[in-house]
């Protein structure tokens, strides 16, 4: 597997505002006195805008007061063509009135339609010039209202260059079937999905439904609801996660096999455990989900506060390894 190289200053990305670039700069600084500086990669394609690049900063106060209530993610990749197509259901609440609604996204995607409560807008409704999606609204939504907002896209995702030293997707392959993961920590969630990329509090409930071709698993955060068969060649992968922070939302495909266990707690309850694996990975992937259930239980012991009663326990390990990604990118519930 490639392990990732750290780049030059120029590689590093700015996180939240100037205070994250100062923070960056310092990091930099350190890891450039540590490691040799390599010969950077050509940018990876399609380039992105500054604005998609930048996660978080400053916020609009009409963006500021949005906050993301209920996702349904709708996703089909074709690993062949890099290319993503996808639906995102948008609920949200609002502290002050809006007329319009600002929503970070690539603007590399094109946005096909657009509904609002149900409306299908008009294409002239809406524009992305930079990466921040500006809708216009037929009506006003009063401060403390709800709106859904139901968003068709379609694309080329940015494809990461050094992941998880820069973000986008990894394009890879495993015995000769398509692997792919994303990395979103830096540059954040509208790499990907339309979404609100600032630090505004986790998503009490989002769903992803992912369609990947016959033959390979569509690994995302949370549990597993149902793994539909392949109808036309695409099967349909459904998952479900709580209180999750947007930048976190991942996604892994490949010829992944499953493990399956359970820990029963000193509570009484039994918790599922949960771990994808590459295909030839069995040894090793038997040796990590042995330490599943002692781990759970060392942060029992210790009064831990993870939610584990509420929640299975998973991970994609293998995934997480092909680009390096930090522990907060590799999809786990």
């Amino acid at each position: 597997m490639d392990t990732p190289v750290p780049p030059s200053r120029g590689g590093f990305v700015q996180l939240y505002g100037d205070r994250g670039h100062r923070i960056n700069a310092v990091f930099a600084a350190l890891a450039l006195s540590a490691f040799p500086a390599p010969a950077l990669a050509q940018k990876g394609e399609p380039p992105i805008t500054a604005l998609t690049e930048r996660s978080g900063g400053e916020i609009e106060p009409e963006r500021a007061a949005l906050r993301l209530e209920h996702v349904d993610l709708q996703l089909r990749i074709s690993p062949e063509r890099k290319y993503l197509s996808g639906t995102a259901t948008l609920r949200l609440t609002t502290s002050a009135r809006q007329t319009r609604l600002l929503i970070d996204l690539d603007k590399n995607f094109h946005v096909s339609e657009i509904q609002i409560d149900g409306l299908k807008l008009r294409p002239d409704s809406w524009r992305n010039p930079e990466g921040r999606l500006i809708i216009d609204l037929p009506r006003p939504v009063a401060a403390g209202g709800r709106v859904t907002a139901k968003i068709e896209y379609a694309g080329r995702p940015h494809e990461a260059v050094n992941a998880p030293w820069d973000d986008g997707f990894v394009w890879s392959s495993w015995q000769g079937k398509p692997w792919v993961a994303t990395t979103a920590q830096g540059y954040g969630c509208d790499l990907f999905w339309p979404c609100l990329d600032f630090p505004a509090g986790e998503i009490p409930e989002i769903r992803i439904s992912i369609g990947v071709r016959s033959g390979l698993a569509a690994i995302a955060n949370g549990k597993l609801e149902t793994a539909t068969p392949a109808l036309h060649g695409y099967s349909e992968w459904r998952w479900v996660a709580k209180n999750i922070n947007p930048y976190l939302v991942a996604i892994n495909i490949g010829p992944y096999r499953e493990i399956k266990g359970s820990y029963a707690s000193r509570f009484g309850n039994k918790v599922p455990l949960h771990f994808w694996h590459l295909a030839g990975k069995d040894k090793q992937a038997a040796g990590l989900f042995a330490e599943f259930a002692p781990h759970a239980r060392l942060l029992r012991d210790h009064d831990w506060p993870l939610p584990l009663r509420a929640r299975e326990a998973g991970g994609s390990r293998d995934a997480a390894s092909r680009h390096g990604a930090s522990d907060g990118q590799r999809v786990r519930q």
